[in-house]
């Protein structure tokens, strides 16, 4: 098992994208067992759809989705002490309850101001990188949340921080991001491809084209991704550990949209299911 996960993580940190100056565009969903992966197109719809009237309010998706996020980093976490890939005669200087979460001015970095609210009550010590903040009454809602915790707020960061941490979380862009990126988020996404530190990316990997991945040739490919809702394109060759979250798609527009999602146990409060990472991107088994 320990020899299985290690060549995951290693594979998430050295492989090169094979959308790498693609021109490609794919707008049908692409069905890989249980799983359909959608294009930027399908996933705007099926936030519109969503937020619909009588429907979800923006603040309810972000809360459901931040939390789903929370609960995969902690899974992340616990298998990497419960395999001891990063034991502490290899690296000593790691503080396994900080966690460095890096936020875009969007709906993404809304996810991850939840997020590290709910880390903070899991026990953990996030520290939140935020230097694009948002304006309306809801980004300032959630900051003051994490505020009244004694979270940090950054407008940056420097390097030591970046080292030390336990997991960075990538909450920069999301299935809207159109690319390229610009500053201070290129120098966030560089900092990530360059860090040994593993980064767990919410929805896509920052930086990436939603239905072609890598195409600006970022060289950021992170330890884990959860997709949330569903996977998107460019996650269709993804070979480092592959969540998805967002238990909140009823059955009924699943069907009208022709998306098929994994399958939550019943009887369960999982908030993601994990893919199988001997599998993830070929076969998209459900584990």
């Amino acid at each position: 098992l320990l020899s299985k996960v290690v060549n995951s993580l290693h594979m998430s940190f050295t492989s090169t994208s094979i959308f790498s100056g693609s021109t490609y565009k794919i707008m049908d969903p692409i069905i890989d067992n249980s799983l359909t992966y959608v294009d930027s197109s399908l996933a705007k719809e099926i936030d519109i759809k969503l937020m619909s009237s009588p429907g979800f309010s923006i603040d309810q998706l972000m809360e459901l989705a931040g939390f789903s996020v929370a609960c995969a980093a902690n899974d992340f976490l616990q298998n990497v002490h419960n395999t001891k890939l990063l034991a502490n005669n290899i690296a000593p200087n790691i503080d396994w309850t900080q966690i460095l979460i890096f936020c875009g001015p969007g709906n993404n970095g809304g996810d991850g101001l939840v997020a590290a609210r709910h880390l903070s009550h899991f026990g953990y010590s996030p520290i939140v990188v935020y230097p694009k903040r948002g304006k309306t009454s809801l980004f300032i809602n959630l900051v003051q949340q994490c505020l009244d915790l004694d979270i940090p707020i950054l407008d940056s960061l420097p390097n030591s921080e970046l080292t030390s941490a336990g997991l960075t979380i990538d909450a920069l862009f999301g299935f809207s991001f159109e690319g390229p990126s610009r500053e201070p988020f290129t120098s966030f996404i560089n900092r990530f491809a360059q860090s040994s530190t593993p980064v767990l990316s919410v929805d896509i990997p920052s930086g990436w084209n939603v239905d072609q991945g890598d195409i600006f040739h970022t060289q950021f490919y992170p330890a884990a991704v959860i997709s949330l809702t569903t996977p998107k394109l460019c996650m269709r060759n993804f070979t480092g550990w592959h969540y998805v979250g967002g238990r909140f798609l009823p059955p009924k527009l699943a069907s009208e949209l022709h998306i098929n999602v994994p399958q939550y146990k019943k009887g369960t409060s999982d908030q993601f299911i994990r893919l199988d990472t001997s599998t993830c991107g070929e076969e998209g088994t459900v584990v």
